[in-house]
């Protein structure tokens, strides 16, 4: 039998019994895997930031801030005046265009004249053309007038100095009869003795002879400070006067003035200018008279004595 054998034979029996041996040892655990290695941080010899360092830092974010800063207010004063440019560009089309309606109307309106009479003759008679508007706000704009000659205007405001304003040819912009003038007047406080009275006739400058004016139309835009002012324009002296050119059908004031006298003051309706047919018609569409004529009796301005100095005692 083997195992006697193995008895016999000492050599096999130790091997047998290495063998049994092994099979009895128990199993060793599998072997974990190796993790790689993790360089060491050193902290001691990282770079601390110094205090150099950081107020370095500081400046440039500092710096950062004011150029953002600056960058902004650029961008809003541009924009700014962007809106100040589209608004001036928006207020000149519209002035072209104001002044171009204008100049359509008269040509398709029909045509009217005015003549003033009045007792005693040789006063100045002058029309109400609007009220100015402050300065950097769309102007008073006249209607259509000839730009062939010198033109008067007379800006008066109660308790403030008034003011003549002669259009001469160089104040005329444009071509043909789409031209136009713009007049900025800054009116003086009356003092308390009263605003002066002036004469009524301005004359002519002296520097209108020397002008070259262009036969034409346009219109005139007043601005004042204050705003509110009437605007005056000289249209001719009595008995002689004829005011041509302008539209039938609409309304006119006008003033007559000479020197010692109580001013005379004419208002034309638009209803004047009717002449006949439907009552029912628009004034636009119903016929009108080719002329209206006023004359007004003049009434001498009271004398004012002087003060009476205090009796003595």
């Amino acid at each position: 039998m083997v195992a006697d054998d193995a008895v016999d034979d000492p050599a096999a029996a130790q091997a047998a019994a290495d063998v049994i041996a092994e099979l009895d040892a128990p199993t060793p655990p599998p072997a974990k895997p190796r993790l790689p290695a993790v360089p060491a941080i050193d902290l001691v010899t990282e770079e601390v930031p110094s205090l150099r360092r950081r107020s370095k830092l500081g400046v440039v974010l500092a710096m950062l801030s004011i150029a953002g800063l600056v960058a902004i207010v650029w961008v809003v004063l541009g924009q700014q005046q962007e809106r100040a440019d589209a608004e001036a560009e928006r207020a000149r089309r519209q002035r072209e265009a104001d002044a171009e309606s204008e100049r359509l109307r008269a040509a398709l309106a029909d045509p009217g004249a005015i003549r003033i009479r009045s007792n005693p003759d040789q006063a100045t008679v002058w029309l109400l053309l609007g009220r100015t508007t402050a300065p950097g706000t769309p102007p008073m704009t006249s209607i259509a007038l000839p730009t062939g000659g010198l033109l008067q205007l007379r800006v008066e405001l109660d308790g403030f100095v008034p003011q003549d304003r002669a259009i001469l040819a160089s104040d005329w912009t444009g071509t043909g009869d789409t031209r136009e003038a713009t007049v900025e007047v800054a009116l003086a406080p009356a003092p308390a003795t009263g605003a002066p009275t002036l004469p009524a006739d301005p004359g002519k400058p002296s520097e209108a002879g020397a002008q070259a004016f262009t036969p034409g139309r346009g219109v005139v835009h007043v601005s004042s400070t204050p705003p509110g002012a009437a605007v005056w324009l000289l249209v001719g002296i009595t008995n002689s006067m004829e005011l041509r050119g302008i539209e039938a059908g609409r309304d006119y004031d006008l003033r007559v003035l000479k020197d010692g006298y109580v001013p005379g003051y004419v208002r034309l309706t638009q209803e004047e200018w009717r002449d006949g047919g439907d009552d029912r018609l628009p004034i636009a569409a119903a016929p009108k008279k080719a002329v209206l004529e006023r004359t007004l009796e003049l009434i001498p301005a009271p004398t004012v004595a002087p003060p009476k100095g205090k009796r003595g005692r």
